[in-house]
């Protein structure tokens, strides 16, 4: 009967310590409390992923409440926005939180409108603020305004 050698290398020491790593991450991931001690450590990690998925969402939704007040002719309201989000996300009670925890909201100006989210700072018109593109209100006649 022999006894296999354990060889040690920098190669197999590298790939244990990514393993740990990673199972460790995992533990974080999954364990609330954790996840909440971890997240002022890794927040520079985590933010711009958060900001580009948010992003996206603003962008999706501002698109469906275009659409919305173009057939409806009303321009929208930040008061309309949740009901607009449960049509768009049926039963995601989420759908209306950004990943900071903060509602989205709808903020027009002049002849149009964005759907944002008040970012990392979760105050709403601040510079770190995720906004969508612009997008025009309806005319009274229910179509866009011509440029």
């Amino acid at each position: 009967m022999s006894i296999s050698r354990v060889r040690f290398s920098p190669a197999n020491l590298a790939a244990g310590l990514i393993k740990l790593v990673l199972a460790g991450i995992v533990v974080v991931a999954l364990v609330p409390q954790l996840r909440t001690r971890a997240m002022p450590h890794v927040a520079f990690a985590v933010d711009p992923i958060r900001r580009a998925t948010t992003q996206d969402r603003v962008n999706s939704v501002s698109g469906y409440v275009e659409y919305e007040s173009r057939i409806t002719g009303h321009a929208p309201q930040d008061r309309d926005l949740p009901r607009v989000m449960a049509r768009m996300f049926p039963g995601r009670k989420d759908a209306m939180m950004d990943p900071w925890g903060r509602r989205y909201y709808i903020r027009r100006r002049g002849d149009g409108f964005h759907v944002g989210s008040a970012g990392p700072d979760q105050r709403r018109d601040t510079p770190d603020d995720v906004l969508s593109s612009k997008r025009a209100l309806p005319t009274p006649h229910g179509s866009a305004p011509q440029h």
